[in-house]
């Protein structure tokens, strides 16, 4: 944590020695899953440290605990009135050693305050001939009745029974004897323990002094007959919870019994005193300190975190995220957890969105996971967004008027995405503060999509740009770190001793995912668990083999260890098959539903012992939310894809094989249809051929249903060719049977464009369309008009596809109606009009008609120039855009204008960049680089150097939120300068910046390869 952080807290604890501070932070029982104590020294020097704890209702407690300077009072109230100040805590508490009264406590027994006073308070008096008498001005700070009563009937032997740190509590001396004695008399073998561990509520003084007189016990009771504790500090905590009435403070005092305040005593019980005081403290904090839910809040958000069930898991829980077996890795992402609480905490931008991508397995999840439990420790409303929420979940939200942080997972295939966005955007001119963070693996075609059929969000979508989620670790030393921390986390999960880290290529590209690092750590620990090797790796573990080792024993885990061995092959294969369903319809969410699917994949009524596989799964996979389905998906997502990528080559040798429909039937909802179609896209990239007759199979099922739902996921899946099987069977199926209407709703469906794998279903789309324009035979405005558009976009389609000379031919067909129509109503038609010469000239260029597409292109720039002068908000970008593309076909008539209309369209994107950098920079840099080679070329080479490193400089802020994108045109602008500063005779920073050039190509090829 950053120095000096400020937060909101439900508990502040102080303590005053560090071995009691060190005591809590050793206290790990109910601590939310994947947290840690987090340390932060506050400037006054004081050490902190803060930690969520879960509790029976409500969100969980936030917890911090620090160490005052110096024992007693006054070291006590310096440091706890500055944290209530700060922390604005529900309670306040105490926690580390005390003395115990003699023969009513033990040694390590703790004592929770009932009552708390000072003893040596009042007024010192002394007689001739007599000892000093104190005539004690007596005040106690009395514990919540209810409190009192609570620990009364706490059994905290039997609570803490078992557990380490209770096994490590010393033995005296009499305890040994009378150990000894015991077994002598019983001829048996000496017990382990015979004291219980015992926890006591009584009244607790405080003094300013250490003491070591026995006789104190005496007079301690003279003032509280039932006094057992005695300490320097203990009392402060109750005096503020008093005088601070109007904070309202709940207060508790509980330490443990370190010595008798005897002459003499020793500290062998201090380390373990402090202990059992502060996991009998958090224990009871944990069930007694209201955090009563924000109304609606919970209902709403959730912290994105679950806790492991009892027993032993099948691996694909204990690498789930949301499990939180293997702790947080902070190493990687802490500079980009900083920039987006940057983000988070902006108060000048009232609602903003931000998209965060990646593969799977690259811990996307697991970074929102900790961003919403730190933001909650902040008092933030923060979490993920539940799939269902009610009509009013943002009114519920924002109702509590404090920051709101929402983080929607699998952001590409939420079908309410764009609502609930829009519903967010209308936020934008109020005082609260909401922010979305969305988590998808690409930034592709779906977010095109959303981006073209909901425009009014851009300014939210668009004010951070998507960023690329890097590797937690790039380097080889770096992912060692992460890989032997997870050997760790998994042999403790095991109980084991210690484990070998396993001998894995770590500069493997698949190592750039941290779940496969997991997935290699998991193998290791299993191996010495089982005491087997690794199932083929028997020197070194591929990371082609690991995916698969680990599904072996996730199948492994199905298996019932009463059932007879023969009985085995049928089970696997019907419990595969379950999984698969599960996986492919994202969950079997009901008991009715699981047996249908059941009856379906066997083609009958299911067996008693049919029926005890799909029970024994449920036991196995159910998770606790009690929302969940009945048999969910399997998770993480690249170990259901991978499941699935098993059956679908298990079944691929079985011809005419209706598994697919008898899964995903005829009366499934479209969410289901649409999963179907994204699950099998997903895995169609390392089987194509396995995956195709499947997709083929559901889409002709019922294509004018499901072509819309196919399209919805081919837009998830990707861009990328290798990911186009569901692109290219529909775009096959829709040549074969598709219909006007289905082209009709695919317009209002949105077509992302350009979309590689899309091409083909686009350029159907909008050639239906055009003949369904051309049928209709009238020639009304509104008619050609339509004609015009679909002309366009036919011409831009078929351009996609590489059809230049029908593309340049339709394109020309619809500048000539456009023409028309804007002589006849210029306003409504001349931006279309300038949209289309700007794409012919693209199309001339490329089949290098050069000076018809200067024309055209000079064309577009007068239509925009014009159009801008009107609306100048709405047009400047494109006349930038055309005034550059202009620029780069004068390059062939001569660079001075060339020269003169880059500089302009330079000018204008500068003016743009400033008021929005976020969308314009990129345009800007590109600009200065096609100005910088002009100058270069006209051998302004001053004027070219400074241009040059304008880009350079943009371009290195791009290249780091972006690295895929922009490190090319980096290397690009790098090797231009290296030249110029050569020219310019400056021969070693010239050497530098080729030398750089050439290490970001190569990292641009290793990004390619990953």
């Amino acid at each position: 944590m950053i120095q000096g952080t400020a937060q909101r807290v439900d508990v502040v604890i102080v303590t005053a020695i560090p071995l009691e501070y060190a005591a809590v932070l050793k206290v790990d029982a109910g601590a939310v899953p994947g947290s840690e104590w987090r340390e932060d020294r506050q400037a006054n020097g004081v050490a902190m440290a803060y930690r969520a704890f879960e509790v029976p209702k409500g969100r969980p407690l936030q917890v911090a605990v620090a160490v005052a300077p110096d024992m007693a009072t006054a070291a006590a109230l310096s440091t706890l009135i500055p944290l209530i100040e700060k922390l604005e805590p529900r309670c306040i508490a105490m926690c580390g050693v005390c003395a115990g009264r003699p023969g009513k406590v033990q040694l390590g027994d703790v004592i929770a305050a009932e009552r708390l006073y000072y003893h040596d308070t009042g007024k010192q008096t002394r007689e001739e001939g007599k000892p000093e008498k104190l005539e004690q001005d007596l005040r106690t700070f009395n514990l919540r009745p209810d409190w009192k009563v609570a620990l009364e009937r706490m059994n905290a032997a039997d609570h803490f029974r078992g557990q380490d740190w209770l096994e490590t509590r010393p033995m005296t001396t009499e305890w040994r004897v009378r150990r000894a004695l015991w077994a002598i008399e019983r001829g048996a073998p000496e017990p382990r323990r015979e004291v219980p561990f015992k926890l006591h509520a009584a009244p607790m003084a405080s003094g300013n002094k250490v003491i070591e007189d026995e006789k104190i016990w005496d007079r301690l009771a003279a003032y509280e007959r039932e006094t057992l504790g005695l300490d320097m500090e203990a009392a402060a905590v109750g005096a503020v919870a008093h005088y601070l009435h109007h904070k309202r403070l709940d207060a508790i005092v509980m330490k443990g019994v370190m010595d008798f305040a005897n002459v003499g005593r020793d500290d062998h019980f201090k380390e373990f005193a402090a202990r059992a005081s502060a996991e009998c403290l958090i224990w009871f904090l944990r069930d007694h300190v209201e955090t009563p839910s924000s109304a609606g809040f919970d209902d709403v958000l959730s912290p994105g975190t679950w806790k492991l069930p009892q027993g032993d898991a099948p691996p694909s829980k204990l690498l789930q995220a949301r499990f939180g077996v293997v702790p947080w890795h902070d190493a990687g992402r802490a500079e980009l957890l900083a920039e987006l609480d940057a983000w988070a905490d902006d108060v000048s931008l009232p609602v903003a969105a931000w998209l965060l991508h990646a593969e799977g397995g690259v811990g996307k999840t697991r970074l929102a996971i900790e961003w919403v439990r730190r933001r909650r420790e902040r008092h933030d409303i923060a979490g993920f967004l539940e799939l269902r929420p009610p009509s009013d979940w943002l009114d519920q939200l924002i109702g509590h008027r404090r920051p709101v942080i929402m983080a929607i997972d699998d952001a590409e295939s939420r079908g309410d995405l764009a609502d609930r966005l829009r519903e967010v955007a209308q936020l934008a001119g109020s005082k609260h503060r909401v922010r979305v963070l969305l988590l998808a693996r690409n930034d592709g075609d779906w977010w095109q999509s959303l981006l073209t059929q909901a425009p009014e969000l851009e300014p939210m979508l668009t004010h951070k740009p998507p960023r690329r989620l890097a590797p937690l670790a790039s380097k080889a030393p770096d992912r060692q770190k992460v890989l032997e921390a997870a050997v760790r986390a998994f042999a403790k999960h095991w109980k084991l001793a210690s484990t070998p880290v396993p001998n894995i290529d770590l500069a493997d590209p698949l190592y750039a995912r941290v779940l496969y690092l997991h997935m290699a750590a998991l193998l290791a620990v299993e191996a010495a668990r089982q005491a087997s090797p690794i199932r083929g790796a028997p020197a070194k573990l591929e990371s082609s083999a690991v995916l698969p080792a680990v599904l072996d024993h996730e199948e492994r885990a199905w298996r019932d260890p009463s059932a007879k061995p023969t009985d085995w092959e049928g089970t696997r294969k019907l419990a595969r098959q379950l999984m698969v369903a599960a996986t492919l319809r994202g969950g079997l969410h009901d008991e009715e539903e699981a047996r249908r699917v059941v009856a379906r994949l066997q083609r009958r009524e299911p067996t008693d012992s049919e029926e005890q596989v799909l029970v024994a799964l449920r036991r196995l996979y159910q998770h606790p939310d009690p929302n969940a389905s009945y048999l969910p998906a399997l998770e993480p997502d690249l170990l259901g894809e991978g499941m699935v990528l098993r059956l679908v080559q298990e079944r691929a040798t079985i011809n005419e094989d209706d598994w697919i429909e008898r899964t995903v039937a005829a009366d499934s909802s479209e969410l289901t249809i649409t999963t179907a179609f994204t699950v099998l896209g997903r895995t169609s990239v390392a089987d194509r051929a396995g995956a195709r007759p499947w997709i083929t199979r559901l889409l002709r099922k019922d294509l004018s249903q499901r072509a819309t739902l196919a399209l919805r996921a081919a837009k998830v899946v990707g861009t990328s060719t290798v990911h186009a099987v569901v692109g290219d069977v529909l775009a096959e199926e829709l040549e074969h049977a598709g219909t006007l209407a289905i082209a009709r709703a695919y317009e209002k469906e949105g077509i992302p464009r350009p979309a590689v794998s899309l091409a083909r279903v686009a350029e159907w789309q909008s050639r239906t369309m055009l003949e369904g324009a051309s049928a209709a035979g009238s020639d009304d405005a509104t008619t050609l008009a339509d004609g015009a558009r679909w002309l366009s976009q036919h011409g831009a389609d078929l351009s996609a596809l590489g059809q230049r000379e029908a593309a340049l031919a339709t394109t020309q067909e619809a500048v000539s109606l456009y023409r028309a129509l804007a002589e006849q109503s210029p306003e409504a038609f001349r931006p279309a009009l300038a949209g289309s010469l700007n794409s012919l000239g693209r199309m001339q260029r490329a089949m290098k008609q050069h000076n018809a597409a200067l024309t055209t292109t000079e064309d577009a720039v007068r239509c925009y120039r014009a159009l801008a002068e009107q609306s100048p908000e709405a047009f400047l970008p494109a006349l930038a855009s055309s005034l550059n593309n202009l620029g780069n076909r004068l390059c062939a008539l001569g660079w001075e204008t060339a020269l003169a209309t880059t500089q302009e369209a330079v000018e204008l994107y500068r003016a743009l960049a400033e008021r929005s950098p976020e969308v314009f920079l990129p345009a800007l840099t590109t600009s200065l680089s096609n100005l910088g080679k002009m100058q270069r070329a006209m051998e302004q080479h001053e004027a070219a150097l400074a241009t040059t490193l304008e880009a350079v400089r943009l371009y290195r802020a791009l290249a780091d939120r972006s690295p895929e994108a922009f490190l090319p045109a980096l290397a690009g602008n790098l090797t231009n300068l290296g030249r110029l500063l050569q020219q310019l005779g400056r021969g070693a920073e010239g050497d530098d910046a080729m030398r750089e050039a050439e290490a970001l190509k190569a990292r641009v090829e290793e990004l390619q390869r990953s």
